[in-house]
């Protein structure tokens, strides 16, 4: 008997579209570009998190991935700091 448990489907992570005419639209456009990513890394988070952690049960014995090593990185723009797989 094989048992998986899914983890939650990627989507495609979303840049904004920008033609920055001035210092302070690219000002802006760092902003919303560094929250896109922050947005997209803990998509990626949520995934790695959920594999490490699922369980597979293979002919009645259960087995679980090891989990990754975590370090501690600050996001740019960001004043939380977040686990990130080394």
């Amino acid at each position: 008997m094989l048992t998986v448990n899914g983890c939650p489907r990627l989507t495609p992570c979303r840049f904004p579209v920008a033609n920055p005419q001035t210092n302070g639209e690219l000002n802006n456009l760092l902003d919303e570009t560094e929250a896109a990513l922050a947005t997209c890394a803990d998509q990626v988070d949520t995934i790695i998190a959920c594999q490490t952690k699922n369980i597979t049960t293979v002919a009645g014995i259960q087995a679980t991935s090891p989990a990754l090593p975590t370090e501690k990185r600050s996001i740019p723009g960001e004043s939380r700091w977040t686990d990130i797989p080394e």
